[in-house]
Formats: C-alpha cells, sequence, structure tokens
C-alpha cells in the first residue's frame, strides 16, 4: 500500500464483530471519500480490504453505499445511521442468495464445491473470507475444497477448517515450511464430520517445476496443477502443462501412492480429454460450466470424460 494509505490503516478496529468492522468503514467512507480527501477508487479499495480484514463482500457494500450517498449529494452524519440489526439483515439476505447459488450447483450433480481464496498479494485480486464460507455451508453436504491462493497460508488455515472446510489446499510457492504445514493441517478435526480427515492439497502454478513435490507428495491427498496463472477466471489452457500432468502422475504411480490430480484453469469441452489422458482425476471448470447455455448437461458431460 502507498505511504498515501498508512495513516488509514490505523483505522482497523479492534473489535473483530463484523457490524463493527462495518460501521468504522462507513465512518471512514463518509469521513475521507464523500468528504473529498482526495484517494482514488482503487486506493479507498485499498483501505477497505485492510479494515475489513480481506472481506469483500462488505467492501462492496461499504461502496455501495458510498455510491448511493453521492449520486444523492449526501453529506452525512459522521454516526452510522445503519443500525447493528439493519447490518445483520443485510448480510443475511446476501448470503442467503449466495447460498441458493451453491445449492444450485450442488444439484447438478458436481463432486467437489472448489473455492478460491485470493488475498490481492499472492495473486492480483481478492475474493472471500471465511466469514463467507461459513454462511454458505449449510447449503451443501458436498466437500468444501477451500484453494488458499495467499501468502502465509498457515495464517488462516483454522479459520477455514472452522468454517466448514474439508479440503484445504495450499500453494507450495507461498509456504517455506511446506511438510510442516501438512502435518498442520492434517491435526484438525473436520467440523462437518468428525469422523472424516481434513484432506490436504499442494497446488502449483505454471512456472513451477514437479520436483518441488517429491519429498511431501506421500503426504497429500491432492495435488492441484494450475494450468493458467492464477488469479483470474476466464483464461486459456497452457498447454505445456499437459507434460506437467504426466510427470506428476508418474510419479504418484512409482510410489504406489492414492494421490489424486486436480486441475484447475482453461478446462473446456475441446481440452478436458488431453488433460485426462495426461492424468487428471479432478477437472476444477468454471468458465465451462457456467457459460455454458445448458449447465447440467456441461456438468454431465464432462463427467462422463472422466468415467
Amino acid at each position: 500500500m502507498d505511504d498515501k494509505n498508512t495513516d488509514y490503516v490505523a483505522l482497523i478496529p479492534q473489535d473483530d464483530s463484523i457490524e463493527y468492522k462495518f460501521e468504522e468503514a462507513v465512518n471512514f467512507i463518509e469521513n475521507k471519500v464523500i468528504n473529498a480527501d482526495g484517494l482514488t477508487l482503487a486506493e479507498v479499495f485499498q483501505v477497505l480490504v485492510q479494515m475489513l480484514n480481506g472481506d469483500l463482500e462488505l467492501v462492496k457494500k461499504v461502496l455501495a453505499y458510498a455510491n448511493i450517498m453521492a449520486k444523492h449529494g449526501m453529506k452525512v452524519a459522521k454516526e452510522s445511521q445503519l443500525s447493528r440489526a439493519d447490518v445483520r439483515r443485510a448480510l443475511e439476505a446476501d448470503f442467503a442468495k449466495l447460498g441458493e447459488e451453491v445449492r444450485k450447483i450442488s444439484d447438478l450433480g458436481v463432486d467437489y464445491i472448489h473455492i478460491d481464496v485470493m488475498d490481492g498479494n499472492f495473486v492480483p485480486n481478492i475474493t472471500i473470507g471465511p466469514s463467507v464460507v461459513s454462511a454458505i455451508r449449510k447449503y451443501s453436504n458436498l466437500p468444501f475444497d477451500v484453494h488458499l491462493m495467499v501468502k502465509s497460508p498457515g495464517n488462516h488455515i483454522e479459520s477455514f477448517i472452522n468454517a466448514g472446510a474439508d479440503i484445504i489446499t495450499v500453494h507450495a510457492e507461498a509456504e517455506t515450511h511446506l511438510e510442516r504445514l501438512i502435518r498442520k493441517i492434517k491435526s484438525y478435526k473436520n467440523v462437518n464430520d468428525e469422523k472424516k480427515p481434513i484432506q490436504v492439497g499442494v497446488s502449483i502454478v505454471p512456472s513451477t517445476s514437479p520436483s518441488v513435490l517429491e519429498y511431501i507428495i506421500h503426504e497429500l491427498d491432492i495435488v492441484l496443477i494450475m494450468t493458467v496463472n492464477p488469479g483470474f477466471g476466464g483464461q486459456e489452457f497452457i498447454h505445456s502443462q499437459l507434460n506437467k500432468i504426466s510427470t506428476i502422475k508418474k510419479m504418484i504411480q512409482e510410489r504406489n501412492l492414492k494421490t489424486q490430480i486436480s486441475v484447475d484453469g482453461g478446462i473446456n469441452f475441446f481440452n478436458a480429454a488431453d488433460i485426462i489422458k495426461a492424468g487428471a482425476d479432478i477437472l476444477v471448470a468454471g468458465s465451462a460450466i457456467f457459460k455454458a447455455e445448458d449447465i447440467k448437461k456441461a456438468v454431465n458431460d464432462l463427467k462422463n470424460l472422466l468415467l
């Protein structure tokens, strides 16, 4: 963050409640943005992300609030006019809408809900936090695979497991002491079903060599191979990664392991067969599913390729 914004980071509230954080962020908007403090929208966004601990849903709410105020030319009071009950109802309504989408996806016949968590540091985008994962957990009985595209993933594992994650996938590039982190993840109980262990995945980006997995692959349930540079959806599949998939598949077979290979990025109906032939067990698909005219048919067609 630029030096220009450092003064505002001190506004991060000590009270950890959602309502309090929201109200503090609203106060920031009222005092520093509506009253024209000279910050660009990008700078405002950065400050809000810091204040709200990366909870993008809350950031969107505060920015929407600011937009409404600006359109009406209003200079509002320093104290927030939103009551705690108003904030809570608004949050629950948005979470319910997202939850219904998760329910629809679950009913289509997919096997996992893959949740990308981005921090704006490890990858150039920001998505959701554990509060959103917790809110949507009740809408699906499918395993939640939480893919942590974040720096220092060890700092966030417990909160996402407590939120309902069944699988925690971390990046090899984001953690120096990877073997220790894997053991830490395995030490937690699954809050959804104590009889089922938390599964562990390690992901590698396109530029990372498969050799980074050599001394840990026997500890893994899943290897997630990124076939695009992570951070944005809708990218084209990087074909050089087919050799990487084959190399890791051979590594697994030579060790007689049950580790599965998951592939994420640019998957569509033109390349899925080649990806599976190279050794993929799991396909993580976004655009190929949600941009299809018939989503259910798209899911079934991809699953049939895996049979």
